[in-house]
């Protein structure tokens, strides 16, 4: 309930045109954790009915991230996302029959989870079906299309890994 309340107190200070949140209350869920804050009005998050986003404790969203969620979602605590990050859960099906417009043909879904203390970069888009191990990093204008192990820095398009993280300082 906070932070929904949180949240509310975020979006009533601007200007609700510039606001692009949608839930449908079919079924839908988001679930807030708490200390996750949004650093922008400019941040776009579409959940589709029957579908689920989870955003863990002290997650920061930064401006124009776009979370769009047929399925479901989940981002773990301390996760920072930076700058014109796309995540989703979803690809339009492409048809051989030409006679059904590619709006008509329907999605292929598969949920993402992030973990706990992810950092993705600027312009990272993350693909359907991915799950990011926790305190890994997605360095900036990368697309990850697979799964991500802990502990290590991936990058590229498609995202590969880089280095492994150790407890050592860098």
């Amino acid at each position: 309930m906070k932070a929904a309340v949180r949240l509310y107190r975020f979006l009533r200070g601007w200007r609700w045109w510039r606001i692009k949140f949608r839930a449908w209350r079919n079924g839908s869920t988001l679930k807030i954790g708490t200390g996750s804050y949004i650093l922008s009005p400019t941040v776009s998050v579409s959940i589709a009915p029957g579908a689920t986003l989870i955003l863990g404790n002290d997650v920061c969203l930064r401006r124009y991230t776009t979370i769009s969620v047929l399925e479901r979602i989940e981002i773990g605590d301390d996760t920072l996302i930076a700058e014109m990050v796309t995540i989703r859960d979803h690809d339009h099906v492409v048809s051989n029959n030409p006679s059904i417009p590619h709006r008509k043909a329907g999605f292929v879904k598969a949920p993402i989870v992030l973990g706990k203390n992810v950092w993705i970069g600027n312009k990272v888009t993350v693909t359907k079906g991915v799950r990011i191990g926790s305190n890994s990093v997605i360095a900036a204008n990368s697309v990850v299309t697979k799964d991500v192990p802990t502990n290590v820095i991936a990058g590229g398009t498609p995202a590969r890994i880089i280095k492994n993280i150790t407890s050592e300082p860098m």
